[in-house]
């Protein structure tokens, strides 16, 4: 299977959480907002690492890791995300703080 992840598969993930919902954890590489929504895209993803331009997937019914590039979109986006972490390592972020820096 060719795993992707576009900027529409991120708002549909985004629009599966409530406001207050936390969407994303920044500086962490499986928990980021890119990662998270790999993993909603994807129900046979069971862990999605993001760096390097490059995600590294995990699985359900394969012991095998596979590795995607990430599309300029999501680099950047993933940049954005972790940009929120206002010096705080592992920070998490709910839907309406990224909805309110992501329209500045």
């Amino acid at each position: 299977m060719n795993y992707t992840l576009t900027l529409q598969d991120v708002e549909d993930y985004l629009d599966s959480k409530q406001p207050d919902e936390v969407i994303g954890i920044t500086c962490h590489s499986e928990k980021c907002l890119v990662s998270e929504a790999f993993i909603a895209k994807y129900p046979e993803v069971i862990s999605a690492s993001i760096g390097g331009g490059y995600a590294t997937i995990g699985l359900r019914d394969d012991s095998a890791l596979k590795t995607i590039k990430l599309s300029t979109d999501m680099q950047i986006l993933y940049h954005r995300f972790d940009g929120l972490n206002k010096g705080e390592i592992e920070r998490p972020v709910t839907r309406r703080e990224w909805e309110v820096s992501h329209d500045h």
